[in-house]
């Protein structure tokens, strides 16, 4: 995403240290001539703060998927273990497993975002372009406040699971329980005996 950016200074730096034998003071100054030429375009260096915003949300969006899979793939089997049992109705393995990804969801974002913001760290400067923007004169404390717009958005939406729909989630669960749990009390009944009352509570005829 800064790669044309990066490889334009990678361009500059190297002719000028083929020309003048790796004279390392004139390269400063060349990349400083190019930050000042390039916050003139940009004043905020906005194109490297998007570039920095789109790579991390992109690998967050992309640590969340794996871990909801993951996520999916455990409660699927965990279900599914209740449902041959006979403590869950088969009709509702879906319903309680979307539910539960939902509920989890919250906890899952901040996580998420984390390990996306290390990795694409950790890639720039495994790519030497942090070491470039650094030589510009962009610190590792410019991206702070793009870091933290980033993590706004994701608080804001984590606070929406945790706050309202996670707490849906866990009513709509028991709910869903309960009807199942009715219905097969009422489908069980027998015409003309007396019948249990789950749990032993009383009998009915």
């Amino acid at each position: 995403l800064i790669r044309p950016l990066v490889c334009a200074r990678y361009v500059i730096v190297f002719a000028s240290a083929v020309h003048h034998g790796g004279d390392g003071s004139l390269i400063a100054v060349i990349l400083q001539c190019l930050l000042r030429s390039c916050q003139k375009l940009h004043p905020s260096m906005l194109l490297i703060d998007r570039a920095l915003i789109r790579e991390a949300l992109a690998s967050s969006l992309a640590v969340m998927l794996v871990f909801v899979a993951l996520f999916v793939a455990v409660s699927l089997v965990n279900i599914l273990a209740k449902a041959a049992v006979g403590e869950i109705p088969a009709g509702i393995i879906f319903v309680l497993l979307g539910l539960r990804t939902v509920h989890v969801l919250g906890q899952i974002l901040p996580l998420a975002l984390f390990i996306g913001i290390l990795l694409t760290l950790g890639r720039w400067y495994r790519d030497s372009e942090m070491a470039v923007l650094a030589a510009c004169g962009i610190g590792i404390r410019h991206f702070v406040r793009p870091l933290l717009l980033l993590a706004a958005g994701f608080t804001l939406v984590a606070s929406l699971f945790a706050l309202y729909l996670s707490p849906l989630a866990i009513g709509l669960t028991a709910k869903a329980k309960s009807e199942n749990v009715n219905r097969q009390e009422v489908s069980g009944i027998a015409p003309g005996v007396f019948n249990e009352i789950k749990d032993g509570g009383g009998f009915f005829y």
